[in-house]
């Protein structure tokens, strides 16, 4: 694993959030399959999980509905949203609710969604006023499409 990786593996495992109640979503599964550096980690937890993690967390993430995940941890690469709410507020019909939380692969013992929910999420994900993201995703759907030319593994 590159160093990136690992510190980003290490960040979850100490929060040792069970891993039923949460999936590495958007780009981690890239980074898992070495395609590219896994800048911050994207997570979507249950509603339960999202709620503990309002608690214990408090006064250490910024809120903002306003973002695809709302709570930005300060001082570590954490964003995090609710399933299925922020997913669905975000992109409304764009994933399959049913499957989607059991469409997940374990690398290192952390859950991440497959990577046909990134490429989708890629394909569909817009500029905001918050952050830049369409020159990027252009650049990852390529990354995919070229990657899903000699495997399937995680997709």
């Amino acid at each position: 694993m590159t160093e990136l990786i690992e510190e980003n593996a290490h960040i979850l495992k100490a929060l040792g959030w069970p891993t039923e109640h949460y999936r590495v979503f958007g780009g981690g599964i890239m980074s898992a399959l070495g395609l590219k550096p896994w800048r911050d980690i994207d997570l979507i937890v249950s509603e339960d999980l999202f709620e503990i993690i309002k608690e214990e967390f408090e006064g250490q993430y910024w809120y903002s509905e306003e973002t695809h995940l709302p709570i930005h941890f300060n001082d570590i690469p954490l964003e995090i949203g609710r399933f299925p709410f922020d997913l669905e507020r975000n992109h409304p019909g764009l994933y399959d609710l049913k499957t989607f939380w059991s469409d997940y692969i374990m690398f290192e013992d952390i859950p991440f969604t497959l990577m046909r929910h990134t490429h989708a999420y890629k394909l569909n994900r817009k500029n905001s006023e918050y952050v830049q993201v369409e020159e990027k995703d252009l650049e990852h759907i390529k990354l995919i499409e070229d990657y899903l030319e000699w495997s399937n593994f995680g997709y």
